[in-house]
């Protein structure tokens, strides 16, 4: 899976080298994760709480052919999350973890100071569940890491340098050390900075 995400981003890579890149940008963001899927137990027949803390960041190119409104590159998520949920069966909790690291198309609607954008990452994703079950037969605790393929649309509005976002990291199937597997993603709220750079500019063509 590692070496199939690395090919992926060799690729990337080559094919924005020939898209006519005029200008990248970088952006750091950070918010607030709701988290969804089995995993935290939010199924509604249960009772279950959970709230975390969401980061990303990316390096674009944004292709001149395409007005600079499309911009194509590599992109890194990652949220943490405490969550437990209590039902007939017993309780259990503990922390988790999602990160992605993928490619990302963006793609802004306006070349102006204010504008909508959408998104849509993908690639490797990784779970990490560490916690404790307890029901009325034992107590268990473990740890479990586990991939799968990530997949996150978002959208949002640039204003400025600033920008204000939802994200859905789509919940995948992942092994937990209580089931077998089950599904884990997070809806995302966040609001953070992105900060382009003319390329010609930058190494004095002109």
């Amino acid at each position: 899976m590692k070496k199939l995400f690395f090919g992926i981003c060799l690729c990337m890579l080559f094919c924005i080298q020939n898209l006519n890149a005029q200008k990248i940008s970088i952006s750091a963001q950070g918010g607030i994760a709701i988290p969804k899927g089995s995993v935290y137990g939010t199924d509604i027949e249960d009772q279950s709480f959970g709230v975390g803390l969401c980061y990303n960041a990316d390096l674009l190119y944004h292709m001149g052919k395409f007005d600079e409104k499309l911009g194509l590159g590599l992109t890194y998520n990652g949220s943490i999350i405490m969550g437990a949920k209590v039902d007939d069966d017993g309780s259990d909790g503990g922390a988790y973890s999602l990160e992605m690291y993928g490619i990302k198309g963006y793609y802004h609607f306006f070349n102006k100071k204010v504008s909508p954008y959408i998104a849509l990452s993908t690639g490797l994703s990784q779970f990490n569940h560490a916690g404790i079950g307890m029901s009325t037969e034992a107590i268990e605790a473990g740890y479990e890491k586990s991939y799968s393929l990530g997949l996150m649309p978002e959208f949002g509005v640039q204003m400025g340098i600033l920008n204000f976002g939802v994200s859905y990291y789509v919940p995948m199937k992942y092994k937990s050390y209580t089931i077998e597997k089950q599904s884990a993603g997070a809806l995302q709220f966040y609001v953070g900075i992105r900060y382009a750079l003319d390329l010609k500019n930058a190494i004095g063509l002109k």
